[in-house]
């Protein structure tokens, strides 16, 4: 928790917009590392969707063949 000094009516307005700027970019940061995060990971679905669908297809042909040759 920030300490803040007093003032005549209150905290130190100076201090406590400032603590709230930090805290706000803080936020910012961290919003903005999770959304790229979040861009990677999507990515990386898309890729492993598209390994699993051609998997699929392989083994369908795979099974196709074998039925065919027996």
């Amino acid at each position: 928790m920030a300490k803040f000094d007093y003032d005549k009516k209150g905290y130190n307005i100076a201090q406590v917009d400032s603590y709230i700027a930090k805290l706000c970019l803080g936020y910012e940061n961290k919003l903005s590392e999770q959304k790229n995060r979040i861009a990677v990971l999507k990515n990386e679905n898309r890729f492993m969707e598209e390994k699993l669908r051609e998997s699929k297809e392989k083994d369908a042909q795979i099974s196709k063949a074998l039925v065919l040759a027996v």
